[in-house]
């Protein structure tokens, strides 16, 4: 019977650490400084993850990928928005220092900038590109690695519980 309890508990503090984890990740406080009926409005874009590549060879074209660019809005309210346009387009020169990202809803426009690194010379192969292991955690990979570990919790006291009542 004290087994029974002990595994019983586990499950509560694994259920408990789950809830908490959910209701931090979804609780939001309403924003009572709008009025109901004002118009939302893009206010501005930022820049929240950086492209996985920001150094280049003269010659090569910008790469977005794993870039990830945020629109904020009059009410508070943001979403990540993937049809923005940006330049230069074209392949890239020693000058190009920066690449101007521009979001447009409905009759607003705006920008935001990323700096880039052009070097001239060409890839020779002893370049080492980033990999997924050189990017910094965000909030939804933490998230994912805290259910990760209650999953693991929970399928470790179940199967000590079943030797246990085995033996």
């Amino acid at each position: 019977m004290k087994k029974s309890k002990v595994f019983i508990f586990i499950i509560a503090i694994m259920l408990l650490i789950a809830s908490h984890v959910y209701a931090a990740d979804y609780a939001t406080e309403p924003d009572y400084t709008t009025e109901p009926d004002a118009e939302i409005l893009l206010q501005n874009i930022k820049i929240e993850t950086a492209p996985t590549k920001t150094e280049y060879k003269v010659g090569e074209k910008f790469d977005k990928t794993g870039m990830v660019v945020i629109a904020e809005y009059s009410d508070g309210t943001t979403k990540e928005v993937a049809d923005y346009t940006y330049s230069p387009e074209g392949k890239l020169a020693e000058l190009n220092t920066k690449i101007t990202v521009t979001y447009k809803e409905g009759d607003v426009t705006k920008t935001a900038e990323q700096t880039i690194k052009v070097t001239s010379g060409t890839t020779n192969g002893t370049d080492q590109e980033k990999t997924d292991g050189d990017l910094p955690y965000t909030g939804v990979e933490n998230y994912y690695i805290v259910i990760a570990m209650i999953a693991i919790i929970g399928v470790v006291s179940l199967v000590s519980y079943k030797k246990i009542k085995i033996k």
